[in-house]
């Protein structure tokens, strides 16, 4: 039965506090554990190691980003898998020097969860839910209204930050291209030019 289905019958899930015992649950079924945000690389570093020494190996990196993701308790907002991914990775992990993920409009959350502070900008929460197998088959449902069902979060207004950073990216984008947008042809213009390389009218 998948995390949806269970959200249907208003079924509260066991969250576990200490990582070792979370590990130990997610090599068998779903598991969830209620940690500090600054915990991550702890958790993940662990669970790695586990995985690796069970003969997991060549698909940690994939089974990790497809099946973790987090949670905020208080605000609702998810982390992805790929996220946990960027901040779980550290020095001491197993899977340091083998896999690299490009942050680009990330870097600024993923900095932000670094130093032990939920994803989202408007909560002050420093604690998070990992959650180690939630499907994504429901239709009509969204996962905060799973985290709130199961009880893994109460919050109502999830916000999500890495869609608001790739947006924002978009935009900004989007403004520096209108600079340089000729108003007589329309046609674009290289960054630095003075002259529409088209028409040759003066841009503004």
């Amino acid at each position: 039965m998948g995390i949806f289905d269970k959200s249907k019958s208003h079924k509260k899930v066991s969250i576990d506090t200490s990582i070792n015992k979370f590990v130990r649950h997610a090599l068998k079924r779903p598991a969830y554990c209620r940690i500090r945000i600054s915990q991550i690389a702890e958790l993940y570093n662990v669970l790695t190691d586990k995985f690796m020494k069970e003969g997991n190996a060549a698909s940690t990196i994939v089974n990790l980003t497809t099946n973790l993701k987090g949670v905020c308790p208080e605000c609702g907002s998810w982390y992805s898998g790929e996220g946990l991914s960027m901040c779980g990775i550290t020095e001491s992990s197993p899977l340091y020097g083998k896999t690299f993920f490009m942050m680009g409009s990330h870097s600024q959350t993923v900095e932000r969860i670094l130093r032990g502070h939920c994803i989202n900008p408007r909560c002050s929460c420093k604690e998070i839910v990992i959650c180690w197998q939630v499907e994504e088959e429901g239709v009509g449902i969204t996962y905060a209204d799973v985290a709130r069902e199961l009880g893994l979060s109460k919050g109502k207004d999830p916000y999500d930050v890495w869609d608001k950073e790739e947006s924002k990216e978009k935009l900004e984008r989007n403004q520096k291209n209108d600079t340089l947008k000729c108003k007589n042809c329309r046609f674009v213009n290289k960054e630095g030019s003075n002259f529409c390389e088209n028409c040759g009218s003066r841009l503004s």
